[in-house]
């Protein structure tokens, strides 16, 4: 499976434990990187599965480059674009290294997706910062001219930074700044879960009308 799951299930364990049960979770999970020792890779997905997967979550791309236009969607595809909202909450100490909680929410139609996904410093500005710049290009300093990555080391105003760098990261997504790639990227990055709980209460809601 994906490490990033790997990594929400263990630093879901460890954040629902007692202090002596938590701190071998944060271990086991401390080593994870983006692309690991074990050759496990999140990494972007084929092109061609980069549409179902997004469809999944309510976006519609043509590609795994371009969005569909909407004027171009039949009326039953016609909806609202998910909005995504990142930010940190809190942060944790755990055996030498910060976690940064990342409190995650996709609004899709009249439902929603949040869940929790705690990550360190490193992980990501090598497994999203670096990735979104080199997707976005030229484009990067258009979307974040404003909101600065943070710089390395954990400095004072860390979260402070990271916020406003994430926010800046969902306001490129939700405006269609991002490729589908990196928006899957992002969402695999995050280990966003499985939408087919949302999918069947939107189901249910159709059929009553």
């Amino acid at each position: 499976g994906s490490p990033y799951r790997l990594l929400g299930r263990k630093m879901a364990i460890w954040m629902s434990r007692p202090a002596s049960q938590a701190r071998g979770a944060a271990v086991a999970a401390a080593p994870w990187t983006p692309e690991g020792d074990d050759g496990c890779t999140a990494g972007p997905l084929a092109p061609r599965a980069v549409m179902g997967y997004l469809a999944a979550y309510g976006y519609q791309a043509a590609d795994a480059t371009t969005w569909k236009e909407r004027g171009a969607a039949s009326s039953h595809e016609q909806h609202q674009v998910p909005q995504l909202s990142l930010q940190v909450r809190e942060h944790e100490e755990m055996e030498s290294h910060t976690w940064y909680v990342v409190e995650c929410i996709l609004q899709i139609g009249s439902g929603s997706l949040q869940w929790r996904a705690p990550r360190r410093l490193a992980q990501l500005r090598d497994g999203l910062h670096q990735p979104v710049k080199q997707e976005l290009g030229d484009d990067y300093e258009k979307h974040f001219r404003e909101a600065h990555f943070a710089s390395k080391g954990g400095l004072p105003g860390t979260t402070a930074r990271l916020n406003g760098w994430l926010a800046a990261l969902a306001l490129c997504v939700n405006s269609g700044g991002a490729t589908p790639n990196l928006t899957a990227l992002l969402l695999r990055f995050f280990a966003a879960p499985e939408p087919e709980a949302l999918q069947r209460r939107k189901s249910v809601g159709t059929s009553r009308v």
